[in-house]
């Protein structure tokens, strides 16, 4: 008695399919819209931009914890002294 292995299946194959047909106006458009300084200078504003975004982020939600903490603390120390039973 002999032991087979399966047989093993084709690997897929990547298909791709491109949605432009002509690749002469794709590479005509590419040049001029990614020119190396203007794209570096876009580039530079949006990485600004975003890191500007975080430090605001940060900064409402450092002062919405301490507003909280705060709040909890006054909180506690009304029950404590003044409703003493």
């Amino acid at each position: 008695m002999s032991f087979l292995f399966p047989p093993r299946r084709e690997k897929r194959k990547f298909r791709y399919k491109p949605r432009f047909s002509s690749t002469e106006s794709n590479q005509q458009s590419g040049e001029s819209q990614y020119d190396t300084k203007e794209f570096a200078d876009r580039l530079h504003r949006s990485w600004e931009r975003k890191r500007e975004n975080r430090t605001r982020n940060k900064f409402k939600s450092r002062s919405l914890i301490w507003m909280i903490f705060i709040v909890l603390i006054l909180v506690y120390l009304f029950y404590r002294f003044f409703l003493k039973l």
